[in-house]
């Protein structure tokens, strides 16, 4: 009998030799290579050597459309810090953010659902097989498994990519989406539309979302929480805003491991 302190793996499967490789997916409106730092400064420093940033948005000036795109969502920023919500979850509630939250579900709803969505949809159809190619050969660069933590329109991108089976994505173990705007139409639609209505990736998924994040909670009456597309657990994280560094501060840190969740 073996002493209670071993244990033992089913007949086929062996324990990792190293840690997953964690690769960090921008989204749109990410146009500076600086933002891996402010993600790896939410992470503990044990974490950081195993991080490698996956960028793409650089990939919108090699199309016509790209940068028609790329153009609009740069003005629409211009604009976004005079609505968007400016609270961090660790400022907790105040004035501002109570402010915030009245010009989000009065001021915004139009603009933020419909133009600003019709501008990243149109950004991302341009450059998406491009992305895939790139993130596929990133992937296939990592000697052992992968995890991705995705944030805003990087979560879509990563969702369709792993809907293609291959030896890269075989190697993704875990998709973590922040701040996901997969339910959003038109992305919603569009995603449905080129996926045959899959609603899931192959690995597990963790979805992070916060209540005042203008991408996933554009509607009073509707949360961000995904209910179309179904991750395999979700979580939900009072006065976040669109913010990648809270974000990832908020992931618990097992499932930056090869830990069963």
């Amino acid at each position: 009998m073996l002493p209670p302190t071993t244990a033992t793996l089913p007949l086929g499967v062996h324990e990792p030799s190293s840690p997953p490789t964690l690769i960090f997916m921008h989204g749109i409106g990410n146009q500076n290579r600086a933002w891996i730092n402010e993600a790896l400064d939410a992470l503990p420093p044990t974490l950081t050597p195993r991080c490698v940033p996956f960028f793409w948005s650089d990939l919108f000036d090699q199309s016509p459309a790209g940068k028609v795109a790329g153009t609009l969502i740069k003005t629409l920023n211009t604009f976004t810090p005079v609505f968007a919500p400016l609270v961090f979850p660790n400022q907790g509630v105040n004035v501002q953010s109570v402010i915030n939250a009245g010009i989000q579900y009065i001021a915004v709803p139009f603009l933020n659902q419909w133009l600003d969505k019709c501008a990243d949809v149109l950004a991302y159809n341009s450059v998406r097989q491009n992305a895939f190619k790139r993130l596929d050969a990133l992937i296939s660069e990592q000697a052992g498994d992968v995890i991705l933590v995705a944030h805003s329109m990087g979560s879509v991108l990563a969702f369709e990519f792993l809907q293609t089976p291959t030896a890269s994505t075989g190697k993704v173990i875990r998709l973590i989406s922040l701040g996901s705007p997969l339910d959003r139409q038109p992305i919603k639609r569009q995603v449905q539309q080129r996926t045959g209505g899959k609603t899931t990736v192959p690995c597990d998924w963790l979805n992070l979302w916060g209540t005042l994040d203008l991408v996933c909670c554009w509607q009073p009456w509707k949360s961000g929480e995904l209910d179309t597309f179904r991750p395999h657990e979700q979580i939900k994280i009072p006065w976040q805003g669109h913010h990648l560094a809270s974000y990832v501060a908020h992931i618990p840190p097992h499932y930056l491991t090869h830990a069963n969740v």
